[in-house]
């Protein structure tokens, strides 16, 4: 019996028409393509002397193309960042924030999801002050909805891993501080228009769920 893994990933929008376009040229489906890119670029790795030498893949695990596949990015990540972003709804409407500046690490990154840096792994701690911090709302949190790799953080000097709540408000004085300088409440379905960064489909389908 044949036994398949099933990965979910973000691909980043321009990654994704650039698949859409090798799909249509050589009328492959989206999973002999990809199968096909990791077979190719798996089967060369440079050795000692900077020359390309073929690997044996007969033992084609997860584990191994992982590896393979951060030796193909030539670097070494500095460190991981984890932020954590709370979806505090209400009612059918969701919470969302304006920040003050730019982000240093995700460009065009507007209206958000309140939230920020995890600095411990007690993540419920972290996201009740970090919500604090840039709402002034106390939150009870529900579960985590979603986590993910940011689609681009492979082109980064770090990697960013954000976590999605689900909050509901025990407060409703609303007051914008940290990173946001406005806050706004949305109906969930859409938080889209105001978004100018790709959001995750797990997340778009829970936010359609509490409409």
């Amino acid at each position: 019996m044949r036994k398949t893994k099933i990965i979910n990933i973000s691909i980043p929008p321009r990654i994704e028409k650039m698949l859409s376009d090798m799909q249509k040229k050589t009328d492959m489906t989206r999973s002999e393509l990809i199968r096909d890119m990791i077979k190719f670029y798996t089967q060369f790795k440079k050795d000692s002397k900077n020359k390309f030498k073929v690997i044996d893949l007969s033992d084609r695990d997860l584990d191994k193309i992982l590896k393979m596949y951060y030796e193909l990015l030539g670097c070494h990540v500095k460190k991981v960042i984890v932020i954590g972003l709370g979806i505090i709804e209400n009612k059918g409407k969701v919470l969302i924030g304006q920040r003050k500046i730019h982000d240093k690490y995700v460009q065009d990154l507007s209206w958000v999801f309140p939230g920020g840096r995890m600095e411990t792994i007690d993540f419920i701690k972290e996201i009740k002050r970090e919500i604090k911090e840039e709402t002034n709302l106390s939150i009870k949190v529900c579960e985590i909805v979603h986590a993910r790799l940011i689609p681009d953080s492979p082109e980064k000097s770090v990697r960013i891993v954000a976590l999605y709540f689900h909050l509901k408000p025990k407060s409703y004085l609303l007051k914008p501080g940290g990173d946001l300088k406005k806050l706004k409440w949305v109906r969930s379905t859409s938080v889209c228009r105001y978004f100018t960064t790709s959001t995750a489909d797990e997340v778009m389908n829970f936010l359609g769920k509490i409409s």
